[in-house]
């Protein structure tokens, strides 16, 4: 089998896919790949060769072989002959992007080798054209895109746009089941060039929104402030963090401690964990001791944070926010402070995306990303098969959620009530 890079620290590995990231380009065990000479082959002869190719790395690497032999063997029979019927490449890598959707979200990625160049050569992942906003595509009860965060003084920002809102359609065009999240590339377009979004807040009527595209970067902000009278300290981590996130957490500890502050919620509903979420960092201020472990196929190692306090990081009653949105880091850290006992967890069940990804070439000069890695605690055996239910359960959805009215901030503001009367 082929070997691989050393467990931890995995926060150095966890390279995790997200709208606005786009797709690491990752080295795997196999860099050099052995082409073929001699006769050359017809297309469908090339596209059984790629085919059976990310068949044996799956079943070489998948963290989750085991549970998926069975129907492994099925999809071959299935794709293989849907591969003889003559594909064109187009028609090959469409049906790639369908073979991976039968596993779970970001476990298998095909990128082919236009999508490949397009990547290594578009501008860094933090910078695009758009309007400036977060989101997350849904497909009930109607097909839309929600709105997690706006990037400030963005044009999104600018027309009015919040957190919160759906978008139903684009251009006049409604949003379609079939393009799913690709509906993002029809916002996106030529800076200086307007869209008109149909968006809904909650509780309100639809209303027509016209932005003006523009370049934008692609990063968010925190969120702090002051609930309770003061009492409670709030900080909602965005999407997509700074590179100073961590100064402005501890700055803001720092502030909450001066003010007497006496509980603590940390918002992760729409924290997607992308690889520079700080969560080694994180662990460190919050937890303490063993908290579970990493593993692959042929390892396994424990993760024992030495914590670190920071203006009462170890000991401030604590709550965290998780819902559907949050993945990646941001769900291992909520996972961990559950297990561990600190804190209370609030929202409602997690997607269970946290797998470590590793990359392989291809014979077509594509790649394929495989969950090579996954993360298990004593509560939960494989955080990468189920996610994780909250202590307390609120299944309110992000777009149901009126900012006055947040049902998860009012459930971890009644136990922090509790907590002080017990």
């Amino acid at each position: 089998m082929t070997s691989h890079k050393p467990l931890f620290p995995f926060f150095l590995f966890i390279f995790l896919l997200s709208a606005c990231a786009g797709v690491p380009i990752l080295s795997g065990a196999d860099d050099d790949m052995d082409i073929p000479l001699g006769p050359q082959i017809s297309a469908t002869e090339q596209q059984v060769i790629v085919f059976e190719s990310i068949l044996s790395k799956i079943e070489e690497e998948y963290i989750h072989y085991e549970a998926a032999q069975n129907a492994l063997k099925q999809l071959r029979e299935k794709y293989i002959a849907e591969i003889n019927t003559g594909l064109t490449s187009a028609e090959f890598n469409q049906l790639m992007t369908q073979f991976e959707n039968e596993f779970g979200a970001d476990e298998v990625l095909y990128v082919s080798r236009e999508e490949r160049i397009a990547i290594e050569t578009s501008l860094p992942a933090t910078q695009y054209v758009g309007i400036g906003a977060f989101v997350h595509y849904q497909a009930e009860p109607a097909p839309h895109i929600i709105i997690l965060d706006v990037i400030p003084n963005s044009p999104a920002e600018k027309a009015g746009i919040r957190a919160h809102d759906s978008v139903y359609a684009v251009d006049g065009e409604p949003i379609r089941a079939e393009e799913g999240a690709g509906v993002i590339q029809r916002i996106r377009g030529e800076a200086g060039v307007p869209v008109v979004l149909s968006v809904q807040s909650p509780g309100e009527e639809k209303r027509e929104v016209e932005i003006i595209r523009a370049p934008v970067n692609g990063v968010g902000q925190l969120k702090i402030n002051l609930l309770q009278n003061n009492q409670i300290g709030y900080i909602l981590m965005p999407p997509s963090v700074p590179e100073d996130v961590m100064n402005e957490l501890v700055v803001a500890l720092s502030e909450f401690e001066a003010q007497g502050v006496k509980g603590l919620i940390l918002d992760l509903r729409i924290a997607n964990g992308q690889n520079n979420w700080p969560l080694q960092d994180m662990m460190a201020i919050f937890l303490n001791g063993r908290l579970g472990d990493i593993y692959n196929r042929t390892e396994s190692e424990t993760i024992n944070i030495a914590g670190q306090d920071f203006f009462g990081s170890q000991t401030i009653p604590l709550a965290l926010l998780v819902g559907e949105q949050t993945y990646g880091a941001a769900e291992i850290f909520a996972a961990f402070a559950q297990a561990s006992g600190r804190g209370i967890v609030i929202g409602a069940k997690t997607s269970g995306n946290i797998e470590a990804t590793l990359g392989y070439p291809l014979q077509n000069g594509g790649q394929i990303f495989i969950a090579s890695t996954s993360i298990r605690t004593d509560e939960i055996e494989n955080l990468g098969l189920s996610g994780f239910t909250p202590k307390i359960q609120v299944d309110a959805t992000w777009d149901e959620i009126i900012a006055e009215q947040d049902p998860a901030i009012e459930q971890a503001l009644a136990a922090f009530e509790l907590e002080v009367q017990e």
